[in-house]
């Protein structure tokens, strides 16, 4: 493959065991691509283990860096971290996955090959595409229904045809994330809805795919209600914008 590709795997909470067990399960094709696999961890006084750091650089040949950030840069600061990382080192693409669990990197190369051979600027790979998925029963009720809610009304108060603003599974051309102002947005989650927000603005186009998913990382019912509210307001702020 002859783009230069940067895959990101990212971490709120460091978590030897989901980022090794990530690792193992992406395609051994990757090797054969002019890629890096750049790891971001919230340290905060912890570090990986010699036993997984030497798992992590004999993994399968990949190319393999991970950084370790002193301080918390939330979930969304991570991703500006990367976006900046990729634009600085000239990539050509660049792909997130989350580090929650809930995703299955042996679909790296559908999304990459979508975004190759179509004029999108984004491929987003969406839980809820595929009706037997089994989504459902991978996490809480509450969170399956908040997502699906959550997302109607974005959609409605955006004008976009999204099945799920939410995914932490993701690529994007580099020099379409170069032409947005992506720094100025939340270190939070509710910053993979404002980049697709500011693709729409921009006039890119965006590709929704069905991906698989797993059971992932369950938080209190609160954290999502925040959560929830906070992408309405973020939706509303763009309507009234």
């Amino acid at each position: 493959m002859k783009e230069k590709i940067l895959i990101c795997l990212y971490t709120v909470n460091v978590n030897e065991k989901l980022v090794l067990d990530m690792l193992k399960k992406i395609p051994k094709s990757v090797a054969n691509w002019r890629h890096e696999i750049l790891i971001l961890i919230n340290s905060s006084g912890e570090t990986i283990t010699k036993a997984a750091d030497d798992s992590i650089n004999n993994t399968r040949s990949l190319n393999v860096k991970i950084l370790f950030n002193l301080q918390n840069l939330g979930y969304g600061g991570n991703q500006k971290l990367a976006f900046y990382y990729a634009i600085k080192h000239s990539f050509d693409f660049v792909l997130l996955l989350s580090g929650s669990g809930q995703y299955a990197p042996h679909q790296f190369e559908e999304l990459v090959d979508i975004l190759r051979k179509t004029n999108s600027q984004a491929v987003v790979g969406s839980r809820f595409l595929n009706k037997n998925s089994g989504v459902k029963n991978q996490m809480p009720i509450y969170k399956y229904l908040g997502i699906k809610t959550i997302t109607f009304f974005q959609n409605l108060i955006l004008g976009m045809k999204f099945s799920e603003f939410h995914s932490g599974f993701r690529v994007y051309r580099v020099k379409a994330l170069a032409e947005i102002p992506y720094t100025f947005n939340s270190n939070g989650r509710q910053f993979d809805t404002e980049v697709l927000i500011q693709f729409q603005i921009r006039g890119f186009k965006i590709q929704e795919i069905p991906v698989s998913s797993y059971k992932g990382e369950v938080h209190p019912i609160l954290d999502y209600i925040q959560y929830g509210l906070g992408g309405l307001l973020v939706a509303a702020k763009t309507l009234l914008h």
